[in-house]
């Protein structure tokens, strides 16, 4: 684990970056750790992956509503419903291990596209 990835923080930080990929506890992390940049990155990384499940989960079932794929569809739910839990738990190790490094394939862009939610300088 590389120093740059890796910050020390107090405990609460920690438990409030675990929690944050129970799905609706990212809600409730900006609320009571604002002022927490570690909190808050892992409540970036969670809202992005809920935000990414939602919209896969969206469109897989549209698209077996419209082709019917029988067990193969069932497979690809079941496939995506494993990976959807193996990212939150990755994120959530990761939080407990005091580690700022983002989710693989989705990380980035959430923190592009949700980072402007913790940016609250002067407030």
């Amino acid at each position: 684990m590389s120093q740059s990835n890796t910050t020390a923080n107090a405990g609460n930080d920690r438990l409030f970056g675990t929690l944050s990929y129970v799905v609706p506890f990212f809600l409730i992390v900006p609320l009571v750790q604002k002022q927490s940049a570690f909190a808050m990155f892992h409540a970036v990384q969670a809202l992005t992956l809920w935000v990414a499940a939602f919209v896969a989960t969206f469109v897989v079932g549209t698209v077996l509503t419209m082709v019917p794929l029988g067990l193969l569809g069932t497979l690809l739910s079941y496939a995506m419903f494993a990976a959807i839990t193996a990212a939150a738990v990755f994120g959530a190790v990761q939080a407990w291990a005091g580690s700022l490094k983002p989710l693989p394939l989705i990380g980035t862009a959430g923190g592009n596209l949700f980072g402007k939610l913790t940016a609250r300088e002067g407030n």
